[in-house]
């Protein structure tokens, strides 16, 4: 497993990049990669996630998840969805969850995801997959970013 840390205003975030998820490949068709591969694209989102201006004593945590299509040429041009599932922490009580919902969790998950859409519309193209009659073809990718 590849995880390289970088900071973020809630926690330290990981891409976790032997969980990342391929769709509508064949067994036999090569995986998408980033240009550089998994280290240049951990990178990527090492040095372009930057502190946002939110309250870091909420210390939320959570994985954001971006879905979208690398085309046959190996641009992005579908970026299906951005979201984020945070996680409570365990001194929340019932009695403040939703409070704590309000005020940290949706606050720092809108940060995370529109900076992950963001990131996500400005990546460089990526190295296609190619099929095992040698054509390149579309692939939709799930990438988890754990924060």
């Amino acid at each position: 497993m590849l995880a390289v840390l970088f900071f973020t205003n809630t926690a330290i975030a990981q891409l976790q990049t032997n969980k990342i998820k391929y769709q509508g490949l064949a067994l036999w068709d090569s995986i998408p990669s980033f240009p550089g591969g998994d280290t240049a694209l951990a990178n990527y989102w090492n040095v372009n996630l930057k502190p946002e201006a939110t309250d870091t004593a909420c210390k939320v945590h959570g994985v954001v998840y971006i879905k979208f299509w690398v085309e046959s040429d190996g641009h992005i041009m579908e970026i299906l969805s951005v979201t984020a599932e945070s996680s409570m922490p365990d001194y929340i009580t019932k009695d403040n969850k939703k409070a704590y919902t309000e005020n940290c969790i949706k606050p720092a998950e809108k940060v995370i995801t529109d900076k992950a859409m963001e990131l996500a519309m400005h990546m460089p193209r990526w190295n296609a997959t190619i099929s095992r009659d040698g054509a390149p073809k579309r692939c939709k990718i799930t990438l988890p970013v754990v924060y």
